[in-house]
């Protein structure tokens, strides 16, 4: 028997809508639509980086919650799916996919990057001591359990 398989065109058409939009409005006019991203962006965080801290906590606290609670064992699928590969060969996936993807460029990129271009809000010298501690934090941090969860939920 043939599946038969629909194109839900809004899922599609609106996001690239928007991206076509955005690449042409950047093609037009590229230094005011860096600025304005970068305006956007600062005015996020700086008005609104509580919330997202306080967001990837939940996110945590969700998925150990999930862990735990009996929610976490129904099966996707209905009650006699059977799933293509066992855990140990998803956590593989996910493993490799990050020191792969990640960690192998970013992994000694990142700290550097953040050593010698600290942020300036933090009022640190490029490649002093303090920086280059901040930036093994913010990495560990970027490399840690929260991107995970954040991937896991969303």
């Amino acid at each position: 028997m043939d599946k038969k398989y629909s194109l839900r065109k809004p899922v599609i058409f609106i996001p690239a809508t928007i991206f076509i939009l955005l690449l042409i409005i950047g093609g037009i006019n590229p230094i005011c639509f860096i600025n304005t991203l970068n305006y956007h962006f600062e005015n996020i965080m700086v008005n609104l980086g509580w919330s997202v801290s306080l967001s990837v906590l939940f996110f945590i606290i969700v998925c150990i919650a999930v862990i735990f609670h009996p929610i976490g064992n129904i099966r996707l699928g209905g009650p006699n799916a059977k799933p293509k590969m066992s855990y140990w060969q998803w956590f593989t996936i996910a493993l490799c996919t990050g020191i792969g993807a990640g960690i192998v460029f970013w992994g000694a990129a990142e700290p550097l990057l953040f050593a010698m271009e600290p942020a300036p809000s933090l009022g640190l010298e490029p490649g002093s001591n303090e920086a280059i501690l901040w930036s093994m934090r913010t990495s560990f941090l970027h490399w840690t359990i929260t991107p995970y969860t954040i991937n896991i939920i969303f």
